[in-house]
């Protein structure tokens, strides 16, 4: 039986995951949190059946390597995205990428690791061991679901890569395994019950296929993480797109067309979201003057940098000072909460 000590002495012994991971600590009765060697990310895993795993992937990185588990198997992932952005590459070498409400299949190694272009990202994520199921199917998933069958037809279907969007039902049941792995709440049976129920509501019509997707080719990929790296790495200055596009001989439409692809978000969107998050981050750590700090985000009007703030946050920068200020005297982090439900 799989999901108790004996994947904690598997993973100890390090020969299913090699040493690339930096800690490994046992929470609750059936989860291990793992961590990352020089990372900020965790991922909770839970192993409710041999041959089956459960991942709620908490990102907090622009790039995670592919570490390998050591073991001769096939493997099939199957990725929902909660919020964030994180890199697919397809068999033709484009990428592509899943946002919220996302899900994606897939049988082939990372060759270059795992991207996230926002550096935040949480999802759930679901691997199969074929060849261990084929030879043992799992009863209590085969009886209410072709869960199998239906992975196999979306990978042979699709070149061994599928994409789909899911449902309210399954973004709701998405979130709560999420939240109870992080939690590490749940008994065995709860982990499995609740996994049986996410994939029989997949199986049968939770999700539907993507088929208009923007794809970039790794040409166009490089220029829009080159404009990314000039219009943040100096958030006071002011970039112009005809000059970024000019410097990279493509036309303003095809540079924010290639930006968006990628990011999710257009420029004018995506630099405003990051200024708000250092103007957020220097009034809860600092004292610097709200002058200052408009300064600093590139806004020359404190009455501007103030509207477009509340517009983000809902509160005038003082405001969120003071909110800021009483959270860490009660002993929470400023801007502390819980995962926002993505799929609402």
């Amino acid at each position: 039986m799989g999901g108790d000590k004996n994947l904690w002495n598997r993973l100890r012994r390090a020969k299913e995951f090699p040493a690339g991971f930096h800690a490994m600590e046992p929470l609750g009765d059936c989860v291990l949190c793992v961590t990352i060697l020089d990372s900020s990310s965790r991922m909770y895993l839970c192993e409710p059946w041999d041959g089956l795993w459960v991942w709620a992937n908490q990102v907090n990185d622009r790039h995670l390597p592919y570490i390998g588990t050591g073991m001769q198997a096939h493997f099939a992932g199957l990725n929902i995205c909660i919020s964030g952005r994180c890199e697919v590459c397809p068999l033709d070498s484009a990428y592509v990428y899943m946002e919220p409400g996302m899900l994606c299949i897939d049988e082939h190694t990372p060759k270059d690791g795992y991207w996230y272009p926002s550096r935040s990202y949480t999802g759930l994520e679901i691997v199969f061991d074929l060849d261990r199921l084929s030879q043992n199917p799992i009863p209590e998933l085969s009886a209410y679901c072709d869960y199998d069958g239906w992975v196999r037809r979306a990978l042979d279907n699709h070149s061994g890569l599928y994409l789909g969007a899911v449902g309210a039902e399954c973004g709701r049941l998405t979130e709560q395994l999420y939240s109870h792995l992080e939690a590490a709440d749940w008994s065995l049976e709860q982990y499995r019950l609740h996994l049986l129920l996410l994939l029989y509501t997949m199986v049968n019509g939770g999700e539907a296929p993507v088929r208009d997707r923007a794809y970039v080719t790794k040409g166009q990929k490089a220029i829009a993480d080159d404009v990314e790296r000039r219009i943040t790495e100096d958030l006071s200055c002011h970039e112009s797109i005809p000059h970024l596009a000019q410097q990279h001989g493509i036309s303003p439409s095809a540079l924010k067309k290639y930006f968006e692809a990628v990011y999710g978000q257009p420029i004018s969107f995506y630099l405003r979201g990051k200024r708000m998050d250092f103007a957020r981050q220097r009034l809860a750590q600092t004292k610097d003057s709200v002058g200052s700090i408009a300064a600093g985000c590139g806004y020359a009007s404190q009455g501007k940098f103030g509207a477009v703030f509340r517009e983000c946050t809902g509160m005038s920068p003082l405001e969120y000072r003071r909110r800021s200020y009483r959270k860490t005297e009660a002993g929470h982090e400023p801007g502390e909460g819980g995962t926002s439900n993505e799929f609402e």
